[in-house]
């Protein structure tokens, strides 16, 4: 087997195809990690949906029963039976 020297230009080459590779591996990394974390919030604001619209059919189901059927201007306070 016979050894051979590269040259530098050769040798810098390499090194800077190394190093560009592991850039784009890590970035890729943080990428999907931000993904992750993405996806993580998405999961909580979807429980916190969820529990709005229980709070509002609540509320809703309060004031049914309290004034009847209608409705609510919010702007002026006011319920309007039907």
């Amino acid at each position: 087997m016979k050894t051979q020297v590269l040259d530098q230009l050769e040798i810098d080459q390499l090194k800077k195809y190394q190093l560009d590779t592991n850039t784009l591996i890590n970035n890729l990394g943080l990428i999907e990690y931000k993904i992750q974390s993405l996806l993580l919030d998405k999961e909580e604001l979807k429980k916190l949906i969820l529990e709005l619209k229980a709070s509002e059919k609540n509320i809703l189901s309060q004031l049914q029963n309290k004034y009847g059927e209608g409705e609510i201007n919010l702007d002026k306070g006011e319920f309007i039976s039907l």
